[in-house]
């Protein structure tokens, strides 16, 4: 079994360029850097301003509620929400889980189950999250995958019981660093400073960004190494939240090979096997972390067709979709944005015809 280099546990200021898949550019020289470990991902947060105990201040409360996150939504804590709900089946869960619980099954739903947090019992058996991935035998996975339904979670509503199934666990993955991202916001909107934070795949950017108003986000090169950049995205904030929210989906991350085939983590919620599809990754820009984090993992299940173009168009959210054949596709809102830096590269010829 062969295990590549991204799969691997490196130092932190590697793993941002390995995991995060966006780089940032285009800062000013007035901002203080943080960087630490959360929710399995390295964290790194700019945040401007040349006033040192606000930023000391800004850095304790961003990391507070980053931590309110991981500690309501991971499955690996022992003392966190979601560990507890797969082990006992039940709890009385906090009003920020039970939030973050009722909008991701919305999204599920809406997305046509091309993301569900239910199928936490399959993942689990893929073990991505572990140094020893492995392809489960069809018998395992077929036992599990049949069970996966967001309708067997019962969330409380005239109280903070939240419930799931006995055959069913909860995997926040697809969703919890954009919920984590959404914390940040929560905490820091009213700071009125402005700061970019990197976690995992997501990135969020709060008011005006160094560059003219705007913020250069950086898409990486699903074919090159960790370091190359497929292009960048000029980004505004966006309306109400004076907010930008960035994921990137992409098969190249959490992979491993097994007698010759790769499988990566992004699993088809209908057959428990990593999704097959053309795409080598997505990235999707939103309103809202959550969002953005399930859209992108949404439109590569499902690929660039009238489903999820419809998607994104219903949460005014827009995407660049890149192709195994080195082709690429962004959606109307982004083309003036996106400059392609990369060799190689050819517009899709996808049309809503198509």
């Amino acid at each position: 079994m062969h295990f590549p280099r991204n799969f691997t546990k490196i130092t932190a200021l590697f793993l941002v360029l390995v995991t995060a898949v966006l780089c940032l550019s285009g800062c000013s020289d007035k901002y203080t850097v943080n960087t630490s470990f959360a929710m399995g991902s390295v964290l790194t947060a700019k945040i401007f301003t040349d006033e040192e105990e606000k930023s000391a201040e800004l850095f304790t409360r961003l990391n507070s509620a980053v931590q309110l996150a991981e500690n309501a939504l991971s499955n690996t804590k022992e003392d966190a929400e979601i560990y507890n709900l797969n082990k006992d089946k039940y709890i009385y869960g906090s009003d920020y889980l039970r939030n973050v619980l009722m909008d991701t099954v919305m999204l599920c739903n809406i997305l046509n189950r091309k993301v569900d947090i239910t199928i936490g019992k399959v993942t689990s058996l893929w073990g991505f999250n572990t140094e020893t991935p492995s392809l489960p035998s069809e018998e395992e996975i077929e036992k599990h995958i049949k069970n996966v339904s967001v309708e067997k979670i019962l969330i409380g509503t005239e109280n903070a019981k939240v419930t799931i199934e006995d055959d069913v666990e909860l995997d926040m993955g697809a969703v919890g660093k954009g919920a984590a991202c959404d914390a940040v916001y929560d905490e820091l909107a009213y700071s009125y400073t402005p700061y970019i934070i990197t976690l995992g795949g997501t990135v969020a950017a709060y008011m005006e960004g160094p560059d003219k108003g705007r913020w250069t986000v950086g898409i990486r090169d699903p074919f090159g190494t960790e370091n190359d950049l497929f292009g960048t995205l000029s980004l505004s904030p966006l309306t109400p939240k004076n907010a930008v929210f960035v994921s990137t989906s992409g098969s190249y991350e959490k992979s491993f090979t097994e007698d010759g085939k790769t499988y990566h983590h992004i699993l088809d919620t209908k057959t428990g096997y990593p999704v097959e599809s053309e795409l080598v990754s997505v990235t999707v820009v939103a309103h809202s972390g959550l969002n953005a984090d399930a859209l992108s993992t949404a439109c590569f299940a499902e690929g660039l067709n009238e489903n999820s173009l419809t998607w994104l168009s219903s949460f005014f959210a827009e995407a660049v979709f890149i192709f195994s054949d080195k082709t690429y596709y962004a959606t109307d809102g982004l083309k003036d944005s996106l400059k392609i830096t990369a060799d190689g590269f050819t517009l899709n010829a996808y049309t809503n015809e198509n």
